[in-house]
């Protein structure tokens, strides 16, 4: 373990989420417990984490996760492991959803300079052929957001734009897509700023010509 790495998962602490203050010392090595000495309160050091409360080791874990992000067979991961067959999807689904909520705090909730960004869409196959509309930080090569549609439908991209928008500063920014019609419409309806008349009403709304 190393301490100073670490920080206080009490919420409720002064020094939650902070690193490297002296707070954190090493509680019991043998169960990785830490206690932080502003709250007094002690923490397994793999809280919050998709770790926690797992019996095999965190390598394993993180090796089968691998895996599968590379279309690796399930069966094979369950050979190879011996681990149960129930177990595995299982961890596949827990480390989607912690790392939609890694996102969504770190990208989402955030505003960035994107500068450019590309939107495009592509067919992946599972049980039935399906649409991954994605979006993509071309500067920083940073992945903004995706969903996932039967079909090229309207408002799913809005929701993508939407995703894009929220990341955004309000400046300058260039939209790169393929030449499907449906994106050109969508942007100019996310990217939109008021314009206000000084009468009573809703502001009139027009595209941003950048």
């Amino acid at each position: 373990m190393h301490p100073p790495a670490l920080f206080c998962r009490n919420i409720e602490c002064s020094s939650s989420g902070l690193r490297n203050q002296g707070n954190i010392r090493v509680h019991d090595s043998l169960k990785q417990r830490c206690r932080c000495l502003t709250c007094r309160k002690t923490f397994r050091i793999t809280d919050g984490t998709l770790f926690h409360g797992k019996k095999h080791p965190p390598e394993t874990i993180t090796r089968i996760i691998v895996l599968l992000s590379l279309g690796c067979p399930l069966q094979a991961i369950v050979k190879a492991f011996e681990i149960d067959e129930r177990t595995v999807p299982r961890w596949r689904e827990e480390a989607g959803q912690h790392c939609q909520a890694f996102h969504e705090v770190q990208i989402t909730q955030k505003t960035m300079d994107l500068q450019q960004v590309q939107a495009d869409e592509m067919y992946v196959k599972l049980q039935k052929r399906l649409v991954l509309w994605m979006a993509m930080c071309v500067p920083t090569r940073l992945w903004l957001g995706g969903v996932l549609s039967s079909s090229r439908e309207q408002g799913l991209l809005q929701k993508l734009a939407a995703m894009v928008k929220r990341c955004a500063k309000c400046a300058p920014i260039l939209l790169a897509t393929d030449g499907w019609r449906g994106y050109i419409k969508t942007w100019q309806q996310a990217f939109r700023d008021a314009k206000p008349t000084g009468k009573r009403g809703r502001p009139f709304l027009p595209a941003r010509r950048q």
